[in-house]
């Protein structure tokens, strides 16, 4: 099962530089239908548990009690899963951009083509977000990439749409809720359905971490604020003259691009991102 992360890597990858780079017409030769994969009625009594979605801290243990049946829970993802073929050929995509050596080197997608060449069916989407609908949920959003389903609803109509029940835990000298068990869906969208996003709250840190040399501290214990520009201390600092470099923007630049009209949202900075989905 993939994760809401791996889903958000692989799609960011292929889309977040559309701005900046040649977006190709001749990657449309490259399209994989997207064939229709719920083919039956969803019917309520045949539903299939996904895994992945219950923490280790979820146990007894540290069970506080359920969260309060009004609690209104926004931001909630329904993670899509492409089928193998669209996603081997979503995957060839993405190493083939970073291939000098291929003729899709560089090639980058808008989030709009990347749905059109390596998206769901039209008519599974449209299944998935009558299902929510029809639970009672709001569907707040589908992703331009149209993988990613975001909906809100309170608790009592979550737990009952899931079938499942979510409760307050000890975690981290905090309360964290989670489910008690592994959330259900119709059996006849599991084949699309990967996994909910949402469910749990679980905070993932930066794992690096700023390291001062020895000399950098003053005698009276602080750190002494001294910019240390590309000495060798091994703190570098990138300015946009050298991210364009890198990652070759001033050709771009000099072909008109600008980036006029296309939002970039930086994660790099972010202290924690809550998250539902686990190994």
């Amino acid at each position: 099962m993939y994760s809401f992360f791996r889903f958000a890597a692989l799609s960011t990858a292929v889309c977040f530089l559309a701005g900046f780079g040649t977006v190709s017409r001749a990657q449309t030769r490259e399209r994989v239908s997207a064939t229709a994969r719920v083919t039956t009625p969803v019917e309520a009594g045949r539903a299939v548990r996904l895994n992945g979605h219950v923490p280790n801290w979820a146990n007894a243990a540290n069970d506080l009690g359920s969260v309060s049946p009004a609690r209104r829970l926004d931001n909630l993802h329904l993670i899509l899963a492409r089928s193998p073929p669209v996603q081997a050929a979503f995957e060839q995509l993405l190493a083939d951009q970073q291939n000098p050596n291929s003729p899709r080197y560089h090639q980058w997608l808008t989030p709009q083509q990347t749905a059109d060449q390596y998206g769901i069916a039209a008519s599974d989407l449209t299944a998935v977000t009558s299902w929510l609908q029809s639970q009672g949920l709001t569907v707040d959003g589908v992703s331009s990439g149209g993988v990613f389903v975001t909906f809100s609803g309170p608790v009592s109509v979550v737990e009952r749409a899931f079938s499942t029940n979510l409760h307050n835990f000890r975690h981290e000298n905090g309360s964290r809720y989670a489910p008690t068990a592994e959330p259900s869906v119709p059996q006849a969208l599991s084949g699309v359905i990967a996994s909910v996003a949402g469910l749990s709250e679980q905070m993932a840190y930066v794992h690096s971490h700023s390291a001062p040399k020895d000399g950098d501290y003053s005698t009276s214990g602080g750190i002494i604020v001294q910019p240390l520009y590309n000495s060798g201390s091994s703190t570098h600092y990138v300015t946009p003259g050298d991210f364009n470099a890198i990652y070759d923007i001033n050709s771009t630049h000099n072909a008109g691009f600008t980036g006029s009209g296309y939002r970039v949202v930086n994660l790099i900075l972010q202290a924690s991102i809550a998250f539902s989905v686990f190994p």
